[in-house]
């Protein structure tokens, strides 16, 4: 099963939480994440659908999830940067047809939040996924 956690959100709120975001995100990560502990422990398997920008995020669900006797795998999709604009310009070009319930991301934003992030490290047990989709 798949957990989103901006799935949960957008389902719920509107696109601007303004500086309530950050908040009702953690509740909501904390929430999928005692789904993801229920789900599993009738067998079923779980993908949580998140950022994990951080080590330090992908650092504390592994340890949540260790804590509950679950061993957790952290797949990291590498694309390169080409197809990342390509795939947010079509969401964005979606979003406006209302094709798509999602995130738009200016890309003001998108630098910031590109920014922000911190590429797995081989110390993680990552498994790496790289791909190149020609459009």
């Amino acid at each position: 099963m798949i957990l989103s956690c901006d799935d949960l959100m957008l389902s719920i709120f509107d696109e601007q939480l303004g500086d309530k975001h950050q908040l009702i995100h953690q509740k909501a990560v904390a929430y999928l994440f005692n789904q993801a502990v229920e789900l599993v422990s009738i067998d079923v398997n779980v993908v949580l659908d998140f950022g994990f920008w951080s080590k330090t995020e992908r650092r504390e669900a592994q340890k949540y999830f260790s804590d509950r006797g679950i061993v957790a795998e952290l797949h990291y999709m590498n694309a390169p940067d080409v197809q990342i604009k390509q795939q947010l310009q079509m969401r964005k070009l979606e979003i406006k047809r209302g094709d798509s319930k999602a995130y738009y991301i200016e890309d003001e934003m998108q630098n910031y939040l590109d920014s922000k992030f911190e590429e797995p490290t081989d110390d993680e047990g990552s498994a790496w996924v790289n791909f190149v989709r020609v459009f």
